[in-house]
């Protein structure tokens, strides 16, 4: 990327800048779609070719409403929130929408329904939101999203054998640094059958009984924010890039210790 040119990437990954660079938002990142399509819309305005064409969207990834930015700006109001915080906590309450029920019009909207109902029971008049205008905006969204949504695990396995070069976009090493115990999830598991399941369960059955098997590993306790080489990591955090080394099959080639582009150590 040129020193000259910084747009703004808050849900589209960097490698968009890349003209050669196929791009896939994966399953944990929490989608707003009106962001998706303006930040989109910015950098094909900036020049970048064929944005529209290079990207990808796990239809596993969680929407993250108006709804919840609403609730966000009644619990974080001197933060103005983005809905990041009250989207993660209906994915973990397993009531959260995700992409491919968008597709599925009578299912999103009673979720969404059932969803702003339960918000507004909490909240009250200090909830400002109207849950038909969001469902009206959705119908517009629909048919514009499909292009763009896939299953990505099996896009993933399949980029895999083909060997291609994959470079997967975090978060930078140094927001672990506070952790006590960083908690991995290597799989699911359907406490009904026992199974143990490699990938996240779309089948909604499965998902409500569904136990997340985690790999847990001790947390460093130190500032890694501004190292420059992978030697200088605390031997906690060194454990924990080749543990996801292993885990996924993918080297990692680049740690994030900061904001600044400096700020990376190449492994």
């Amino acid at each position: 990327m040129e020193n000259t040119y910084s747009p703004s990437f808050h849900l589209l990954p960097s490698g968009l800048i890349n003209p050669n660079c196929l791009n896939l938002i994966g399953s944990g990142v929490v989608f707003h779609v009106p962001s998706f399509f303006s930040e989109l819309k910015e950098l094909d305005e900036k020049g970048l070719p064929r944005v529209y064409d290079r990207i990808l969207v796990s239809d596993r990834v969680h929407i993250n409403l108006d709804l919840h930015i609403a609730v966000d700006g009644i619990e974080e109001a001197e933060l103005g929130g983005r809905g990041i915080g009250p989207c993660y906590s209906t994915k973990a309450a397993r009531t959260g929408i995700r992409l491919a029920e968008v597709f599925k019009a009578e299912l999103f909207e009673s979720k969404l329904r059932r969803l702003a109902s339960g918000f507004a029971k909490r909240y009250g008049d200090l909830l400002k939101y109207d849950v038909e205008d969001e469902i009206a905006r959705f119908r517009e969204y629909r048919p514009k999203l499909a292009g763009f949504a896939i299953d990505a695990v099996s896009f993933m396995r399949s980029a895999q054998e083909k060997n291609m070069n994959i470079l997967v976009e975090g978060a930078n090493l140094d927001v672990l640094d506070t952790f006590e115990t960083i908690k991995v999830a290597v799989a699911y598991k359907d406490p009904e059958s026992g199974e143990e399941l490699a990938s996240y369960p779309t089948d909604p059955d499965i998902l409500d009984r569904a136990h997340v098997v985690y790999h847990e590993m001790p947390g460093w306790k130190r500032p890694t924010t501004n190292v420059k080489t992978f030697d200088d990591l605390p031997k906690q955090a060194q454990d924990y890039v080749e543990f996801i080394e292993s885990f996924v099959g993918v080297k990692v080639k680049w740690i994030g210790t900061g904001p600044d582009r400096e700020s990376m150590i190449e492994k």
